[in-house]
């Protein structure tokens, strides 16, 4: 979409325009970069339902970039991304566990987030997630490896209990799409 065509779609609802607008605000790409503005087309998509929306909501939320920071707030939108099978999201929410950020500390939860975004992994990085990758010091951005390196640090049945949450996750996101 062009430029004037995405605004215009964005102002008559169109989801998809908002988010391309909302990734437009955020890059500064044919308009002045302005967080805060990306934000409020990201929220108007993620409303919508749109699962880039709502995770790109949820990361500024996380970072406190054009949003309030309020990790609380980032799980909300990563999880409803997640659960429309984002693997962004669900890599974020196994971040979100394990480390206790917006959420209590799971180390179970963690460990299915990180096994659902291994499943459907393209690894395709979005723009400024490794950047907040960075930012929580985790230094590996594949959730394979992230739910195999927890994996070592939980019992068996945690393991298999997180494994049949997976599985369970699995269908029910399929069942939705």
């Amino acid at each position: 979409m062009l430029g004037t065509d995405v605004r215009r779609d964005a102002r008559s609802g169109d989801a998809e325009a908002q988010f391309e607008l909302g990734c437009m605000y955020h890059d500064g790409y044919g308009v002045r970069q302005d967080y805060v503005e990306a934000a409020k087309w990201y929220h108007r998509a993620a409303e919508q339902g749109h699962s880039g929306g709502q995770f790109n909501l949820g990361l500024m939320h996380w970072l406190g970039v054009g949003a309030p920071h309020d990790y609380a707030e980032a799980v909300r939108w990563f999880r409803r991304a997640a659960d429309q099978g984002d693997e962004k999201a669900q890599f974020a929410l196994g971040l979100s566990y394990l480390h206790g950020q917006g959420v209590a500390q799971d180390l179970v939860a963690a460990y299915v987030w990180f096994d659902l975004a291994s499943r459907a992994e393209s690894g395709a990085v979005p723009r400024f997630m490794t950047t907040w990758v960075e930012f929580i010091a985790t230094g590996d951005h594949e959730a394979s490896h992230m739910r195999d390196h927890l994996a070592e640090q939980m019992t068996r049945k945690q393991v298999s209990e997180a494994q049949r949450a997976a599985r369970q996750s699995m269908k029910r996101m399929a069942a939705v799409s």
